[in-house]
């Protein structure tokens, strides 16, 4: 089975000094400019450390005044732009760069799938009405449906579009979404078609204050297709049939046309080129559900009973991280992660949230792809109840009624951030993926000083040496957990002490397995149920120095699959200054209410 598993999966991991100096850490590879930069970081931070102790400070001080300045000046843009009426009269509003802004269409409502339809739509509307045949080649996957068009039509293409489009759209060349976009005119696409025999078309879309929703990351693929050469054979050995058209670059389902199959595209729904009536093997085709667990700390009632429970403990010690006011902070996460996901991953069959007896205010409790678990339906035993660990209410999870058996597993800090797909969590054939970090546990088995993330993760190894005789080193990567439900009710059976111990734990303990969030990957794969995969994924701790910059450079690029924001403890200051930061932040990535919100 062909995956990109681990080859290519490339880490770059930084420090930070005490002036707030971005150092690398390690890495796996890097590009040189960084490499030199982190260099002169490197001299900068000598320099520093030579200086009194005040001095560092003060320099830490003006580094976060001038994160500070960046930020507001940025924002200043933003809201400037948002005011600009001569566009919005037209539906439009400038956004990118601030001397030379793209223009985006604004819209009320967003999801990618739809957007990448509806462009593909009116894509071939256009062409049509221009008298140009296309055709469509569907999707498997990741990949996205191509639209075709003969090689003897390019230029009339070319000529067509830019009439009918105009400079609000843009154009990248194909496979290669982070080029800088150029305005869409005749003479541009017949360049991109020279290079690459085709292009990728879009258009900008934005909400009305200029929060950009999409780019090139949802474009229509545009291939130029080709008659074949005079000696070229197919495979039978004899020549192409008069009117065959050669695809210019690989896809999962043909790369050579037939004039009649070309011909019955133009009269099936969508101009859909006919691939059978069976999904793709390599497709997956079973619904996935998500599943959120989420808490909301200022909730008072939920408060007496985490402090009835430490009370109730009577003389035994709990580890300070884990009753850490962070582990319960929220900023509201959980509204734009749903948000993210009817964005950009709204092939999700169903979301089920699992809290405490609780419900956010802004929730639509009747949203029909929506179902509100309580913990009292999925722990059998309600007198270990209440529980203020992921650890025990994750391990409990698959007990969710009505779960279908591939899901993913989400903590309200993930977030997805551009279109992902059911193949970048799961194979065709059922198994699941997972997302090694490369971050290790090191050696030699769980000490004292070990924090309750660390000890949960080496209890995980020793389970698996004990069962199947092999060893662990890599954590996960802070992101959605693939889950097969089958085969964690298959280590239950197997196991119920291991399941019975972790759901009975209130708080982090020292004995504790991370069963849905590790063990059942590193299960998985003994049981050759689960492989190894990849995403584009990004950590972020709130308490780096250089997060508010890092926001904004992720606002601005939308480049990666999946973004975790982290809280961790730190300083009153430090908690307001960095929830103004994050408030903005979300609100910007994800500006439109997802149909889970009430009106």
């Amino acid at each position: 089975m062909a995956d990109q598993s681990l080859k290519g999966d490339l880490e770059v991991k930084y420090t930070v000094d005490r002036a707030g100096t971005e150092l690398l850490l390690y890495r796996d590879s890097v590009a040189p400019g960084l490499l030199v930069r982190d260099r002169l970081r490197v001299l900068l931070s000598r320099a520093l450390y030579t200086l009194p102790a005040p001095a560092q400070s003060g320099a830490a001080r003006l580094r976060a005044r001038a994160v500070d300045a960046r930020v507001a000046a940025r924002s200043a843009v933003h809201r400037g732009r948002s005011r600009l009426g001569r566009l919005a009269d037209r539906g439009l509003v400038p956004v990118g760069p601030a001397l030379r802004p793209h223009v985006a269409a604004a819209v009320g409502t967003y999801d990618a799938a739809t957007a990448e339809r509806e462009l593909r739509e009116q894509i071939l509307t256009t062409l049509q009405v221009g008298g140009v045949e296309a055709a469509v080649v569907p999707a498997v996957g990741a990949k996205r449906p191509v639209v075709v068009v003969r090689e003897k039509d390019r230029d009339r293409t070319c000529a067509v579009l830019a009439q009918a489009l105009g400079r609000t759209w843009y154009v990248v060349p194909l496979d290669s979404a982070a080029a800088r976009p150029r305005s869409v005119t005749a003479a541009e696409l017949r360049r991109q078609c020279a290079r690459s025999d085709g292009f990728r078309i879009f258009r900008y879309l934005a909400d009305s204050r200029g929060a950009v929703l999409s780019g090139a990351s949802t474009g229509c693929d545009v291939e130029i297709w080709a008659a074949p050469r005079p000696a070229l054979l197919d495979r039978s050995g004899t020549p192409h049939a008069v009117g065959s058209l050669i695809a210019p670059r690989r896809n999962d389902w043909v790369t050579r046309l037939a004039p009649e199959t070309w011909t019955r595209a133009k009269d099936r729904p969508g101009r859909t080129v006919d691939v059978g009536s069976h999904p793709h093997i390599l497709e997956v085709a079973e619904e996935v559900d998500v599943v959120y667990t989420w808490v909301d700390d200022s909730d008072p009632r939920w408060r007496a009973r985490k402090a009835q429970r430490l009370a109730g403990r009577g003389g035994t010690e709990v580890d300070p991280e884990a009753v850490d006011a962070a582990r319960f902070r929220s900023h509201d996460e959980l509204r734009y992660s749903l948000r993210s996901l009817e964005m950009y991953a709204p092939w999700v069959n169903r979301v089920h949230l699992v809290t405490d007896g609780q419900v956010p205010a802004w929730l639509r409790t009747d949203h029909p792809r929506l179902r509100v678990v309580d913990h009292r339906e999925i722990f059998p035993d309600p007198a270990v109840l209440p529980v203020f660990i992921s650890h025990a209410i994750e391990s409990m999870l698959h007990h969710i009624p009505g779960l279908s058996d591939r899901y993913l597993y989400l903590n309200d800090d993930v977030f997805f951030g551009r279109p992902v797909y059911r193949s970048r969590f799961f194979h065709g054939n059922g198994i699941a993926k997972f997302f090694l970090s490369s971050s290790v546990l090191g050696l030699g088995p769980r000490t004292d000083s070990d924090s309750p993330f660390v000890a949960a993760a080496k209890n995980n190894r020793r389970f698996v040496q004990e069962q199947f005789g092999r060893t662990l080193t890599n954590v996960f990567q802070h992101a959605p957990h693939p889950q097969l439900r089958t085969v964690l009710e298959h280590m239950e059976r197997e196991h119920p002490e291991v399941f019975a111990q972790v759901a009975a734990s209130p708080f982090r303990h020292p004995d504790d397995l991370s069963i849905a969030s590790a063990l059942h990957h590193y299960y998985a794969y003994e049981l050759g149920r689960a492989v190894p995969g990849r995403l584009e994924y990004l950590y972020l701790d709130l308490a780096h120095p250089g997060a508010p910059v890092r926001l904004e450079r992720l606002l601005a690029r939308k480049d990666f699959d999946v973004f975790c924001i982290n809280d961790t403890a730190v300083s009153a200051a430090q908690v307001r200054r960095n929830a103004r930061y994050l408030d903005r932040f979300l609100e910007r990535y994800f500006p439109l209410p997802s149909s889970f919100e009430r009106g």
